[in-house]
């Protein structure tokens, strides 16, 4: 998470936790005011919500890239594909795959590697 969004999900978080039942809950989005307080969020209104943010900061965002890049920085860190296919609901290893990519970093690596005959 880049730093200029720890300090306003800290504050989401602390008015969050005011909201009778809503502490402890396992979702991101809960509904903070109206007729379901403290129930998740529908993906209509959390998607409304990041795309407002978004466009206040100048660029176009929706929730699904930051189920993109949490995947991603959980392949990269070792994460089993085994246990990221079932956090993110995936039927199929395929669907889990597109999070594998390649960096330069692996890339070069590899060629390094190669070069050096480590790979024998």
């Amino acid at each position: 998470m880049r730093t200029w969004t720890r300090p306003p999900y800290r504050d989401h978080l602390a008015e969050r936790d005011e909201v009778p039942g809503a502490v402890g809950r396992d979702y991101v989005f809960v509904n903070l005011v109206g007729p379901y307080p403290a129930r998740p969020m529908t993906y209509s209104n959390a998607k409304q919500i990041i795309e407002r943010i978004g466009n206040r900061c100048g660029f176009r965002t929706c929730p699904h890239m930051m189920r993109h890049t949490a995947a991603t920085r959980w392949i990269r860190s070792g994460v089993d594909p085994d246990v990221m296919q079932t956090l993110l609901g995936h039927v199929s290893s395929a669907c889990t795959a597109v999070y594998l990519h390649a960096t330069d970093g692996d890339l070069r690596t590899a060629v390094e590697l190669a070069a050096s005959g480590a790979g024998r």
